[in-house]
């Protein structure tokens, strides 16, 4: 801390109260445990509580963290259970004192930092703090993470988040609030989650227990609505096509499948079998359920919007005595409906019921819900849905979901930054927030070099950032819908970089994830999917100065949709024997009747890359482009190696099959290198091949877009293509 000024004895305490509207506040995620001011000196580690009490002894985990500064931090200890739920009530025992054996291991999540080596920050606003917290990278520490917050959703829509994933609650920070140690300040709103009603919870143990949450993408929970009871229709493609009718009652969805579909014609008499009861979430769930799970299918929002019960004031109770009137205002569906069950079970022990529509103002003869096909969200068929599906939906466990776009919501979001936009970048200082897409980011250290300069001057993150802005429309093809590996150098090339593929907490909660289900504890979890111009953004501002795009796409990720092809020179090889390897190439594939595209890599190899229909798998695509290549060996063996080790190779090229597995990457279209002036992998025609300026590392960051301006990108044309790979002969 500065001199004039003693450290804070007390952590800056919420009021309590609804969650803020309005502009200017940002929603931090709590967790209901202990509140501690951190300090970090050279002597050690030292937590103290709210009332400024020393509990270092009480948290041992925690007592040996390293850092290279002079730390006050404010931070929650947390113990997680192994879903990352909240466990207030083994926190209890270990701020008890009691640590015997089986005593549960803390975790800290931190949210404030309040004196970065003696400079004082607590004046500052929470943007200005929150950045230089981020900056500090104390994700690094082990069992310490930094609270995730944002500023793109509003408080209310994070209390939903923590409902759903069974956390405490939300914070609302005033951006632009000062810390006020020991002040229980209106600048901070803590809103606690309301547990969920238990006769909704029991209503859902069928639908729970009917689904392995780790594999079907489908919500298990939800809130109830705040104003009118909504219902929803879903055309639903499983065994057979139906229509499934959701009324939210007491919190869930009653459900029921219909198999001809709800209808306006009062003359029609259609079944309905009573299923089980869904979560609230379901009601918006438009995308494909994977084949082999639960209800295996496409799934679209046929109709949607709210209803009144009539006759009753307790829709409960009418369908228990199993007769329900009922009034829905849809989008499709109007009118006086009526449910009503039928004497005696059904198939399966089902319970049958009646949908009938009564003649009222809405009623329309002969109508049919299959002459109107299309979904009320996105105006898309099932057919549409299946072939391209939007969103991938993935539970971990019954009381969590998430859900991963795999376009983005707005397409404007893939745009390059306008020139207003790049203009507001330039005119930053070294940090500050940037509005582009839509979205707001706070950008950090923008003068700060990541890469050096040869035949130009040093490539800073603000060009980095740039670049990103500006190559999105390019590069985010090759990127929407798959996970992603990043590259990062932090502190730019001089030192090592190293991959990252975990999405961190402090990620914003607009930043697409993917979560593996089949990941084992100790592999990555959450992957990043990279559909928009600020998350690229966000990328750059994070230190990703490459990215590593899968091979395949959500939803099926051992599916492949390229099949790649990678000439990877040694040091006895030269660029000029790469061109040779790749111009075989070149005739190898024509002479087979295959398009392909290769790109230079900015370094010093070449790939090719060659779309391939659905229905291969990784094992087809690497049996496949090893037997072409290795005929395209047999042409010059004096360039290539097929040793498997580097030191065996006697520095000829390797042309590498193997990259074509699951989560094996190479560089995106567009993506910078770590190298001088940041060269682009670039796609190339195959006739440039023969020019003789090509280099590898020809265009840059600073001149990618030039190239781009008056060429294209020659792959483009091949993204998506559905091909047919021909057998080739060993």
């Amino acid at each position: 801390m500065t001199a004039h000024r003693s450290g804070p004895e007390r952590p800056m305490l919420p009021t309590d109260g609804a969650p803020p509207t309005g502009a200017g506040w940002a929603a931090e995620l709590t967790w209901d445990g202990v509140r501690v001011l951190v300090t970090t000196v050279a002597g050690g580690v030292h937590l103290t509580d709210a009332d400024g009490r020393d509990v270092t002894g009480s948290y041992p985990e925690l007592a040996h963290l390293d850092t290279e500064h002079d730390l006050v931090l404010d931070g929650e200890v947390v113990v997680l259970d192994e879903r990352g739920r909240p466990r207030p009530d083994l926190l209890a025992e270990r701020v008890a004192d009691r640590r015997g054996p089986d005593a549960a291991a803390v975790s800290l999540y931190l949210a404030d930092v309040l004196c970065v080596d003696g400079d004082d920050l607590r004046d500052r606003p929470w943007d200005g703090r929150r950045a230089r917290l981020e900056e500090l990278g104390l994700e690094a520490w082990p069992r310490v993470a930094v609270a995730p917050a944002t500023t793109e959703a509003a408080p209310a829509a994070v209390l939903e988040l923590a409902r759903e994933q069974e956390l405490a609650g939300v914070v609302a920070k005033r951006r632009d609030a000062a810390y006020e140690p020991g002040r229980t300040s209106t600048a901070w709103v803590r809103t606690l989650v309301t547990p969920p009603d238990r006769l909704t919870t029991d209503r859902l143990a069928t639908y729970r227990g009917m689904r392995d949450f780790a594999a079907t993408p489908e919500p298990a929970g939800g809130a109830p609505s705040t104003t009118a009871p909504i219902f929803v229709v879903q055309r639903h493609r499983a065994r057979r096509l139906h229509y499934d009718l959701r009324l939210e009652v007491d919190g869930a969805l009653a459900s029921w499948a219909v198999p001809r579909g709800p209808t306006l014609d009062p003359a029609a008499r259609h079944m309905a079998v009573r299923t089980e009861d869904h979560p609230m979430d379901y009601a918006s769930f438009e995308g494909v359920i994977p084949r082999g799970q639960y209800g295996g299918g496409d799934v679209i929002v046929w109709d949607r919007g709210t209803w009144t019960p009539a006759r009753t004031d307790d829709p409960a109770a009418a369908l228990a005595a199993g007769e329900l009137h009922l009034d829905l205002d849809g989008e499709k569906l109007h009118g006086r409906f009526v449910l009503v069950r039928r004497r005696g079970e059904g198939s399966g022990g089902k319970e049958q019921w009646v949908l009938v529509h009564k003649r009222d103002d809405h009623a329309v003869d002969g109508w049919d819900p299959e002459d109107h096909p299309h979904s009320v969200t996105s105006g898309r068929t099932n057919d549409e849905v299946a072939a391209a599906p939007t969103a991938l939906w993935v539970s971990e466990a019954p009381a969590e979901h998430a859900e991963v776009p795999l376009a983005p919501d707005d397409p404007a979001q893939q745009a390059a930054a306008s020139a207003d936009e790049l203009a507001a970048l330039d005119a930053l200082g070294g940090r500050g927030s940037w509005t582009v897409g839509g979205r707001e980011l706070a950008l950090t250290n923008l003068d700060k070099v990541l890469v050096p300069g040869d035949a130009g001057p040093p490539v800073t993150k603000r060009d980095l950032v740039r670049y990103h802005a500006r190559i999105a429309p390019y590069l985010l093809p090759y990127l929407a819908g798959r996970p992603v590996n990043l590259h990062r150098y932090p502190d730019g090339t001089a030192r090592a970089g190293f991959w990252q593929k975990e999405v961190p907490d402090h990620a914003p909660g607009w930043l697409r994830r993917w979560r593996n289900p089949e990941a084992a504890p100790d592999e990555t979890q959450q992957y990043f999917v990279v559909d928009s111009t600020p998350a690229l953004v966000w990328l750059a501002n994070y230190g990703a100065i490459e990215l590593h795009p899968w091979t395949s796409r959500l939803p099926d990720v051992q599916q492949p949709t390229w099949a790649l092809i990678d000439i990877d020179p040694g040091p006895a090889v030269g660029f000029a024997d790469v061109l040779v390897l790749a111009r075989l190439y070149r005739t190898a594939l024509a002479h087979v009747g295959v398009e392909a595209a290769p790109k230079v890599t900015g370094q010093r190899g070449v790939q090719i890359w060659v779309p391939i229909a659905d229905g291969y798998t990784f094992d087809d695509t690497r049996a496949w482009v090893e037997k072409l290549s290795r005929a395209v060996g047999r042409t010059v063996p004096h360039l290539v190696s097929w040793e498997w080790h580097t030191d065996r190779r006697r520095g000829l090229a390797r042309l590498d099959y193997t990259q074509n597995a699951i989560n094996k990457t190479l560089v995106a279209p567009f993506s910078p290198r770590p190298s001088a002036d940041a060269p682009v992998s670039m796609p190339i025609t195959w006739d440039e091949l023969d020019d003789p300026e090509l280099t590898p590392d020809r265009w840059t960051v600073r001149t990618a877009l030039d190239r781009l301006a008056e060429v294209g990108d020659p792959l483009r044309p091949l993204l998506g293509r559905a091909q047919t790979l021909p057998s080739l002969s060993a």
